[in-house]
């Protein structure tokens, strides 16, 4: 079979991310060249090839950027103690925060940290109760989402109180009346136990 000679041109709509790196062909071998794909949409793009006796339309397709949402931390154990968190966030898209609906953490917001830097207050827990909440990071259009788990510990301390007496008759007459004198003494938490 003798080569056929043709021509290869994109049209103008396309021409920003695809272009033929030679106008000349040889049968079926037509080199073309295709600039990154930046957006997260799959893209099309088309390329004319014509003979003396035809034409035809090659479709290219090329697909986008895949979306990323990365936390610096996915978790915090925390004491009772109040404190200030912080997390970065890596994202080729734009982050929305959702803030638990709890009262004991707010988003701080400062001039002084970048757009990527998210710092967040947690108020002291004066319970004795271990309390959890978790901050969202998303973008649902692209439908990418992390979470930010907050663990804070209840106060182990002055107000709470745990006593195991182990006897007999005489600790279980004592257990009897302790319950009153801590509550007394100021403990907020009292749990006794009696074991013989």
């Amino acid at each position: 079979a003798l080569p056929i000679s043709c021509t290869a041109s994109v049209p103008s709509a396309y021409s920003s991310w695809l272009s033929i790196v030679d106008t000349k062909a040889v049968q079926t071998n037509i080199t073309y060249s295709v600039a990154p794909n930046e957006g997260f949409a799959v893209r099309e793009g088309k390329i004319e090839v014509r003979t003396d006796l035809s034409s035809e339309i090659v479709t290219i397709y090329q697909k986008g950027v895949e979306p990323v949402l990365v936390l610096s931390k996915t978790s915090y154990d925390l004491k009772d103690a109040a404190a200030e968190i912080q997390v970065d966030v890596t994202s080729n898209v734009n982050v929305t925060v959702t803030m638990p609906s709890v009262d004991w953490i707010s988003e701080i917001k400062s001039k002084a940290t970048s757009t990527n830097t998210y710092n967040f207050a947690v108020t002291e827990n004066q319970t004795t109760e271990t309390r959890i909440a978790e901050i969202v990071f998303s973008n649902a259009e692209m439908g990418v989402k992390q979470t930010l788990k907050v663990v804070q510990a209840g106060k182990k301390g002055s107000d709470s109180i745990r006593i195991l007496a182990i006897g007999n008759s005489f600790s279980d007459d004592s257990m009897w009346y302790l319950y009153d004198l801590l509550k007394q003494a100021g403990y907020k938490s009292i749990k006794l136990g009696n074991l013989y």
